[in-house]
C-alpha cells in the first residue's frame, strides 16, 4: 500500500471518529435517598413540603391545595417521618437534634 492510500485512510477514519462521548455521572446517594423517601408520602403531603422546602408560606400553600391551614401545618409536622428515613438518628423532639 502506498504511503498516499495510507495517509488518505487514515485521515478517513479520523474524520468518521466520533468525539468521546461526555460521560455523566448519576445521582448522588443523597438525592436517590431523599426522592425515596418523599416518595413514602402521600401525593399531596409530597406538595406540601416541596412547596414549603420552596418558600411558599402555610397559607399559600392551603390556598393552592384548597384545604385549611391546619392541614397543611399537620401534613408539614409529619416531615419527620421523612426525616428519620434520611437520618435514623434525628429526633424531632429535640428540634431536630440528632
Amino acid at each position: 500500500m502506498s504511503r498516499w492510500r495510507r495517509a488518505r485512510t487514515a485521515a478517513t477514519l479520523f474524520r468518521r471518529r466520533r468525539p468521546a462521548e461526555e460521560v455523566i455521572e448519576g445521582p448522588d446517594p443523597t438525592r436517590v435517598a431523599l426522592i425515596a423517601a418523599l416518595a413514602t408520602l402521600p401525593a399531596v403531603q409530597r406538595r406540601s413540603l416541596v412547596l414549603h422546602y420552596l418558600d411558599f408560606t402555610v397559607s399559600e400553600i392551603a390556598d393552592r391545595e384548597a384545604v385549611p391551614v391546619n392541614t397543611v401545618k399537620s401534613w408539614l409536622y409529619r416531615r419527620a417521618a421523612v426525616a428519620a428515613q434520611l437520618n435514623p438518628g434525628w429526633d424531632s423532639s429535640r428540634g431536630g437534634a440528632p
